[in-house]
């Protein structure tokens, strides 16, 4: 049935990680996904990790899905630094912003006209 459909190739950015664990190079650059690594070659927790992790285990609220546009507070403070504190969009309610899952580093609003 899918003798048709051509074998993927594969992701062309994760081929960029496996190019990089097979270069035994000490100067070798990790172009992949944007993750730090130390002189170790291991990626550290950053401490305001661990204290972030600690708080939020240490809620006894439950943990629930934000609301399908995000959570209002960082889309208001999202807001202020894209567009300014003082911006008239913000005053007029002409900007709209939209919290979105992922990890690559996308910062998107959107003013109307």
């Amino acid at each position: 049935m899918f003798a048709h459909v051509p074998v993927y190739p594969g992701d062309p950015i994760l081929s960029l990680l496996e190019a990089f664990q097979a270069d035994s190079r000490a100067t070798r650059a990790n172009l992949s996904i944007g993750l730090y690594y130390d002189d170790d070659n291991s990626i550290p927790v950053l401490a305001s990790v661990r204290e972030a992790a600690a708080t939020v285990a240490g809620q006894s609220a439950p943990h629930t899905y934000l609301p399908m546009e995000g959570m209002p507070q960082y889309r208001q403070a999202l807001q202020r630094v894209v567009f300014g504190a003082d911006s008239v969009a913000l005053r007029e309610n002409r900007v709209a912003t939209i919290q979105s899952v992922g990890g690559s580093g996308r910062c998107a609003s959107a003013r109307s006209s």
